[in-house]
């Protein structure tokens, strides 16, 4: 009797110890698939809020700054950071679940290892300094200079992932003072140049904020084509190019 039973529990033992490592299975793939969602989402809430902050500073440029421009300003960043931290919370109770949704798959346009990236500029001065600029990618600073009053070309080499964000020149000092003969310190730049493309600053599709108006007598944004910036902003030139279609 036992020599019998005996081939029915190992059989039995199998199939429970099969059950036992398809239920830890599940449990692995709900707990992956759960992590990568709430990644994705918290990426994805960084970036809204980022782009939030950007609107809520570029309508501070563009505006007179007066007390209610700065109190805007002050409530849009608040909004920003409540919605990220909202955001962030649903993030985190994302469940996975045993059948995730596959991502579909994109073909990435071949892209050189290494951009070389150069910019020509010159700016004022004020109490004996000159415009620091930065060149940025997204959030990435790729590089900073002091520009002196001779136009002059500056340049940088990166690997980063060119195709992520347009390039931006950003004019971080600006600076007056009415009470030496109303000195003023600004920035001038003529172009940027990505590997062999070149982007003037008057071409209609560079952004730019901090130029001032003569009209509002007040610095402004958007598609100006002016080499100068006058107030605190940037240049933003169209730098990002969309993917060959497939045949």
């Amino acid at each position: 009797m036992i020599k019998k039973s005996l081939p029915i529990l190992i059989v039995l033992g199998l199939f429970v110890t099969l059950l036992s490592v398809s239920a830890t299975s599940i449990n692995d793939s709900k707990n992956i698939n759960a992590r990568n969602a709430r990644a994705a989402c918290q990426v994805k809430a960084n970036a809204d809020r980022h782009v939030a902050l950007d609107i809520a500073r570029q309508n501070l440029l563009a505006s007179s700054r007066t007390k209610a421009d700065w109190i805007d300003y002050k409530n849009a960043r608040k909004e920003a950071n409540f919605d990220f931290k909202m955001a962030k919370n649903e993030c985190k109770n994302i469940r996975g679940n045993s059948s995730p949704t596959p991502t579909p798959s994109v073909t990435p346009t071949p892209t050189p290892s290494s951009h070389t990236i150069s910019f020509e500029a010159s700016g004022t001065s004020l109490n004996g300094v000159y415009p620091i600029v930065t060149l940025n990618l997204g959030s990435t600073v790729l590089g900073t200079w002091q520009i002196t009053d001779n136009l002059q070309t500056y340049q940088v080499n990166t690997s980063a992932n060119i195709n992520s964000n347009n390039l931006r020149v950003i004019f971080t000092n600006d600076g007056y003072d009415p009470s030496v003969g109303g000195a003023d310190r600004n920035l001038k730049v003529t172009r940027l140049v990505l590997n062999n493309r070149t982007f003037h600053t008057t071409d209609s599709g560079v952004f730019a904020t901090g130029v001032f108006n003569t009209t509002t007598n007040s610095c402004t944004s958007g598609f100006l084509q002016s080499q100068w910036i006058h107030c605190a902003g940037y240049f933003e030139f169209p730098t990002i190019t969309s993917p060959t279609p497939t045949p």
